[in-house]
């Protein structure tokens, strides 16, 4: 019976940890700007376009994967920086990227703001072409976007 009641308190105790850890990993999180940083127009542009007055800007910045890659490399990153009709950022959209790759693989990624713009760890280090298709969700609506871009 004691045997059984610490074995409780214990369980019960790692999954209280592990709660408590979870949330801690959250806080700041809450917040659609959190890691967005000041609009850096930085990188190669791969394709701009514009869909009811919102600009699409696609392009690859070449990102630190220190904590990624046992290399230390760097790898070119798919950002979109997304700008209203007066030219202003725009924030807290919900963006999807669908891509199929040179090798014919699939990928759909739920991106994040960062620096300025959304990524979602989508590196396009591989030679060949690329489908790639955008659904961006904002206050004001949805927008989808795709193109073609070959990697030499």
């Amino acid at each position: 019976m004691e045997k059984g009641i610490v074995r409780a308190l214990v369980v019960l105790a790692c999954g209280v940890g592990m709660a408590l850890v979870a949330y801690a990993g959250q806080i700041g999180y809450n917040t659609p700007d959190t890691f967005a940083f000041e609009y850096v127009p930085e990188g190669t542009t791969v394709y701009v376009s514009e869909r009811d007055g919102v600009r699409f800007d696609y392009r690859l910045v070449y990102v630190d994967t220190d904590n990624l890659n046992p290399d230390h490399s760097r790898k070119p990153e798919l950002l979109l920086f997304l700008t209203d009709p007066q030219g202003s950022r725009i924030t807290g959209a919900a963006v999807t990227y669908r891509l199929v790759g040179p090798r014919k693989t699939e990928v759909q990624a739920r991106a994040l703001p960062v620096r300025g713009g959304y990524g979602a760890g989508i590196y396009l280090n591989s030679s060949g072409p690329y489908r790639i298709a955008t659904e961006v969700v904002t206050a004001k609506g949805t927008l989808n976007d795709k193109f073609a871009y070959e990697v030499l």
